[in-house]
């Protein structure tokens, strides 16, 4: 559902928000909630005005029942410093104003008890998304880190199975809470979306991945010139395998060898991408390569 849309940024809040809005409500924690939310709201913002600061183009935000998230326009393709920097703007934002609030409680300058939520839930929003853990902006700094070493999409499934790591203990938490202590059952609605957001970028990270080659490749033709990484590979090796190692950062070059270390030949990632949509993502990297004229 669109909120709103404000210099070229698009807020939107997620059905399963207004859901959540709508039962506590009913149990009488609407204003609070409402109040915890412009709290995330103002944590995304953090985002945000961190990405416009690179020249990165931010398409929207959206609220979810366990925060929100900023949707970014080539923050994949950006040197991991960036994306890193980016990630941890919005908990360095939710731990300033928890230390504004603080200091606000010590002068007694607004109502105190306003106060007193504004110190808990800013501590809370900032210090979990620091865990290493997808989707959690400690996870996108975490995967971050792990491309250079792994390629995209394995360092995102790592962070991905800590996020759904995350999302069961947090869920046998809100069970346990919520049959023994009676307390609301808030934490299984964390957990439900922890683990769904995590399972969804697992799944969607050869997707991602794809399209960032494809950017790459239009990048090439606009450019004339952009940065690359060589790399070597058996040619036997499956496309679908070789694509695991390939980096949104740098366009690759791969020479290809066989099973003694001779050159067969060398490909880009421009034809992997081409052999991935033409024939079957099983087919071998030496079947790509073609006669030199």
């Amino acid at each position: 559902m669109k909120l709103l849309k404000a210099g070229g940024i698009r807020f939107l809040l997620n059905p399963y928000f207004l859901i959540l809005l709508a039962v506590l409500s009913f149990a009488g924690l609407l204003f609070p909630t409402l109040f915890i939310f412009s709290l995330v709201f103002l944590h995304e913002l953090g985002h945000v005005l961190m990405a416009q600061s690179f020249g990165l183009r931010v398409q929207e935000v959206e609220l979810l029942p366990f925060g929100g998230v900023a949707r970014i326009d080539g923050l994949l393709e950006a040197d991991p410093f960036v994306e890193i920097c980016v990630a941890l703007a919005g908990p360095l934002t939710s731990l300033f104003l928890a230390g504004l609030s603080y200091y606000l409680l010590l002068i007694d300058a607004l109502p105190r008890m306003w106060l007193e939520l504004s110190v808990r839930s800013n501590l809370a929003i900032g210090l979990f998304n620091l865990l290493p853990a997808m989707p959690l902006d400690g996870g996108r700094c975490w995967r971050a880190r792990l491309t250079k070493v792994m390629g995209y999409r394995e360092a995102t499934i790592r962070a991905a199975r800590l996020g759904k790591a995350l999302g069961i203990i947090l869920g046998l938490v809100g069970v346990y809470d919520f049959l023994y202590q009676r307390r609301y059952p808030s934490l299984l609605v964390i957990a439900f979306f922890l683990y769904y957001s995590a399972q969804r970028e697992q799944g969607m990270a050869i997707y991602v991945l794809m399209r960032s080659l494809a950017r790459k490749k239009q990048e090439l033709m606009e450019k004339k010139v952009i940065g690359a990484q060589p790399l070597v590979a058996k040619g036997t090796i499956p496309l679908k395998e070789l694509i695991k190692h390939l980096s949104p950062q740098k366009y690759s070059v791969i020479t290809v060898v066989d099973g003694a270390g001779r050159i067969l030949g060398s490909i880009t990632e421009t034809e992997v991408l081409d052999g991935l949509l033409e024939m079957s993502v099983d087919t071998p990297l030496e079947g790509l390569i073609r006669p030199r004229c």
